[in-house]
Order: C-alpha cells, then sequence, then structure tokens
C-alpha cells in the first residue's frame, strides 16, 4: 500500500509518497496532478503504478504515447510528433487529464494528431487549432473532433439544416433543407467549402462551439431549433472563420451522433450504449436487410464521395485522400516512421510521394 505525509511550511504544501517498494518522493503544491494524486491516495484504490505515472508526467506521456505511435519521441523536456514538439492546445488537454486524474489513455490523442496530419492543407491546420483555443476541444475514441452544430426541427419532428443549400448525405445529394438525422454521414466536395477564414458567412458545412452554436440555436427561434453533436475527421477542417472569436468551423464533412442540451465537460467523448432489461444492445433490426449488399453499397458511395473531395482540377489537393489505412504499423500494432511518408508536402502544402 502507498503511504503519504502531507505538511505545509512557508513556501507551501509538499506531499511525501512512499511506495511499497521502498522507494520514496516529494512533490510540491504546484505539481499539476497534486490534488489528484491526494484525492487517489485518500480513497485508498490506488496502485503505486497509477500514483507513479500522475508524478512522472512527461515520463508517462512518453511511455504511453510511444507504446501507440513510433512518432512520437521525446528529449527530456517536451514530447514531439513527427518531429514537431506538441502544440499548446495539445498540451493543455493533457495537463487537464493529470489535474483531474482522469484515466490516462492517450489512444484518442494519438489518432487525431494522426489523422491531422492527414489533411491536405497546412492553413486548414492551423485553423482548426485556432478554433481549439477556445477550450472547447473533445475528441471520441477514434480521434475525430465532437463538435456542436445548431439544426430547425421540420413539421416531421426531424432535424435539418437551418439554411437551405446542396450537400451529399450518405452519398446521396440533396438539396434544400439537408436532413441530420443520428448516423446520418453529410458531406459536400471539399473544393466547394470556402477556405478563407477573412470571409465570415459563407458556403461549407458548419460546426461550433458550445457557445456559438447555442447562441446561434437562439438567433434562429429558439422554440424551433435544437442542438447536436456531429463528429469530424481533422482532415475534413476546411477553415475556421475569424470572427466569434473563431468559434465555428467550415468543413466537407461530418457524421451526426445524437440531441444534446448541455456542454459536454471533458477532454474526450464516450458515446453511451442503451441496454434493455437483459443487458442485450437495443438495436433495431430489418427483417429485410441484406448485410453483403449493403455492404458494396455502401463501398461505392464512400468511393465516389471520396472522389468529388480529391480529384480537385486545381491540383491542390491528393488524388488518393491518405487515410489511416494506408499507414504502416508494426508486430505491436504501433504507427512506424514510415507511416509518416504520405504527410510529407511541397511549398504549397500539396502531398508529395
Amino acid at each position: 500500500m502507498t503511504m503519504f505525509s502531507l505538511t505545509e511550511d512557508a513556501k507551501g504544501k509538499s506531499l511525501a509518497i512512499f511506495y511499497s517498494d521502498g522507494e520514496s518522493e516529494t512533490i510540491p503544491e504546484a505539481h499539476v496532478s497534486f490534488k489528484a494524486i491526494i484525492e487517489k491516495l485518500i480513497s485508498g484504490s490506488a496502485t503505486d503504478e497509477d500514483i507513479r505515472d500522475l508524478t512522472g508526467v512527461l515520463k508517462t506521456v512518453a511511455r504511453k504515447m510511444s507504446a501507440l505511435s513510433e512518432r512520437v519521441s521525446v528529449d527530456g523536456k517536451e514530447v514531439y510528433f513527427d518531429g514537431d514538439p506538441l502544440r499548446g492546445e495539445i498540451s493543455d488537454i493533457i495537463k487537464r487529464m493529470f489535474e483531474e486524474g482522469k484515466a490516462l489513455d492517450f489512444k484518442p490523442l494519438v489518432n487525431f494528431l494522426e489523422k491531422a496530419k492527414t489533411n491536405p492543407s497546412l492553413k486548414s491546420i492551423d485553423d482548426l487549432y485556432r478554433w481549439i483555443r477556445n477550450g472547447d476541444l473533445v475528441i471520441d475514441p477514434d480521434g475525430d473532433i465532437v463538435a456542436y452544430k445548431a439544426v430547425r426541427v421540420n413539421a416531421k419532428g426531424e432535424n435539418e439544416s437551418i439554411h437551405a443549400g446542396s450537400a451529399f448525405v450518405n452519398g446521396e445529394e440533396v438539396t434544400g433543407f439537408i436532413p441530420n438525422l443520428p448516423g446520418s454521414v453529410v458531406s459536400m466536395a471539399r473544393s466547394q467549402v470556402n477556405d478563407n477564414e477573412f470571409e465570415t458567412c459563407s458556403y461549407g458545412l458548419h460546426a461550433g462551439t458550445y457557445a456559438y452554436a447555442n447562441q446561434f440555436a437562439g438567433w434562429q427561434g429558439g422554440e424551433t431549433t435544437r442542438l447536436i453533436l456531429v463528429k469530424i475527421n481533422p482532415r475534413d477542417v476546411v477553415s475556421v472563420p475569424n470572427d466569434h472569436n473563431d468559434a465555428k468551423m467550415r468543413v466537407s464533412r461530418y457524421t451526426v451522433l445524437t440531441q444534446i442540451e448541455e456542454r459536454i465537460n471533458a477532454p474526450f467523448y464516450q458515446p453511451e450504449l442503451e441496454f434493455d432489461e437483459d443487458d442485450e444492445l437495443d438495436i433495431d433490426v430489418d427483417d429485410d436487410y441484406d448485410e453483403e449488399e449493403w455492404d458494396e453499397e455502401a463501398e461505392a458511395e464512400e468511393a465516389a464521395a471520396m472522389d468529388k473531395v480529391y480529384n480537385d482540377p486545381s491540383g491542390n489537393f491528393p488524388s488518393v485522400a491518405p487515410t489511416l489505412s494506408d499507414a504502416i504499423r508494426d508486430a505491436l500494432g504501433r504507427f512506424t516512421a514510415a507511416a509518416a511518408v504520405n504527410t510529407k508536402r511541397d511549398s504549397n502544402g500539396r502531398f508529395i510521394k
């Protein structure tokens, strides 16, 4: 059992920790995990490893992230991804994890970094990080961004876009008010999304922070609007308009998750599964559902949608969308350095082989 002693002097509080193997260490009140460590020690359920994970911040981050990807490295002072130090916005998320003593699962964060590297525009990546500075970044287990969107409720009680336009819904082109039903994939050609952050109201698919989306819903009618959650692959972020404190973004693709009323106060989003009384997943099954036929149709729709997004005649985008499936993994399933080949760009920010 891990023992501890909390003392205070003119310099402030300090915590002496005595591990079961005979080793000990003392951390000051200024330590990022100070409160979380005390809570875990008082609970009596923490192991030596749990406490050491919280005290050795840099060592823990490097160990856990490098176990997931060879593209992560550390030099004793900073953690790097593909040779670039983790940006401050990502460091803030890591700091928050330690402060709150949450389970230190870095897989969603590594997935996010991997996907962000596949965005075909360096400018779009910079825009994305401007949006992250709002402090509203939430990542799902796949590394996708979970954001908020205001929609209106039509006469059928279904969600649809507040403004009319054209987009693809599950691979089918729709013109008018775009349906935003749970599970739907809404997309449009990336070349049709305005990438100029100085043009604040323009064409593209929109999402934003909770504060912005909630305010926008109020502007549009309140009782006839609602908020939904959408998940966005970092690859599909195109621009962040510079009005409203960078609180909204224009994207080329998102998946509708669910209706929501309150802001998510956690860095990671874990969808809740509904179970029936027999603890079995509550899923409606269509007797006429043909799994093999649906898979082939879905695959064809996906390929067609991706062609529209990436086969841009201007030459500003790769002819084949780089995806995580292109990455090379080692025997432990980690991304290897060779996986970075798809993220090299020329002076114009275009992918090169």
